[in-house]
């Protein structure tokens, strides 16, 4: 071979051992850029969102703190014969404290959940049912056949009020005064907001009289959420065998991610079921992911919470 064909050759070697070299390099660097979950809490039991952090209660009935964003966590302080129950927006907690005398009247207790700072207290008999922007309503029986009421607490002002289960009417939780609950109807403004609706097999976004397709699920869609720009939801596959996909897409520039998520297997009494939900938390996206046929240690129903990590 001539000098020049060696060269050549060689020449041709060393830039295929740099192409390979940079394919490697580039696969690595995909990998370690690729959208990946990241694992920030479990939960025994449903967690509950602030408005800022998600919450939950422990085994000793206080409750956990964990920032989405970070996964950083503080417990909340609770007085002694209280558990936590629930949180709501804007920064609220609400306790059941221990029964208090033979009427078994239980007390309710609201602290902010920053600082456990108590904001109300006050009695009222049963299990708590719903919590809203200005009641609690709570159902009880006493233990007889029919003997069953529903009772609301205003935990702003302290008024109460107690309601045969025969004369029981769908109310506003959320208004002052009680009132009955109406048939709700957008406004203009949010007709006119766009917003992403499930249709069939489809997700769609809405904006006034246009309607654009952003995304399709092989059976259904779920947990859709739209927050500046980016749409995402939550395509579970079919019930057995495939894995189920978290997706994102920026509708401005249509740039879009995926998240693999864990795939319902086939066992007895449905316990390889896995059920997932996507929250969208103070701008970061949170998947929670759970096992309702046997994901229970010592009782509990445990769920995982990840974030969803973009390149």
């Amino acid at each position: 071979m001539s000098l020049f064909g060696k060269v050549r050759t060689a020449a041709a070697a060393l830039a295929a051992a740099v192409a390979l070299t940079a394919i490697v390099a580039g696969d690595a660097l995909a990998r370690a850029g690729a959208p990946r979950l990241v694992t920030i809490g479990r939960a025994p039991g449903r967690p509950y969102f602030d408005g800022r952090d998600l919450l939950w209660r422990r085994a000793d009935g206080g409750a956990v703190v964990l920032d989405p964003r970070t996964g950083a966590r503080h417990a909340l302080p609770i007085e002694a014969g209280c558990a936590f129950e629930r949180a709501r927006r804007p920064g609220f907690a609400l306790l059941g404290c221990a029964a208090r005398g033979a009427d078994e009247e239980g007390r309710l207790v609201v602290v902010r959940t920053g600082d456990g700072a108590q904001v109300f207290e006050g009695t009222i008999p049963g299990s708590i049912v719903h919590w809203g922007d200005h009641w609690v309503q709570t159902f009880y029986n006493a233990g007889c056949y029919h003997c069953d009421s529903t009772h609301y607490l205003n935990w702003r002002t302290g008024e109460r009020r107690d309601v045969d289960w025969l004369d029981e009417v769908p109310v506003d939780l959320n208004a002052p005064d009680l009132r009955l609950r109406p048939a709700r109807r957008p406004t203009p403004a949010e007709r006119s907001a766009p917003r992403l609706v499930r249709q069939r097999s489809s997700v769609v976004l809405v904006r006034g009289r246009t309607r654009r397709t952003v995304g399709r699920c092989r059976i259904r869609c779920d947990s859709l959420a739209l927050w500046r720009g980016r749409a995402s939801w939550i395509d579970p596959g079919s019930f057995y065998g495939e894995p189920g996909w978290l997706h994102e897409v920026d509708v401005r520039s249509a740039r879009r991610w995926r998240w693999r998520l864990e795939a319902s297997t086939r066992g007895p009494d449905d316990a390889g079921l896995v059920e997932h939900r996507a929250l969208r938390l103070r701008g970061t996206l949170v998947v929670i992911s759970w096992y309702p046929a046997s994901g229970y240690e010592g009782g509990v129903e445990w769920r995982t919470i990840r974030r969803a990590v973009r390149p």
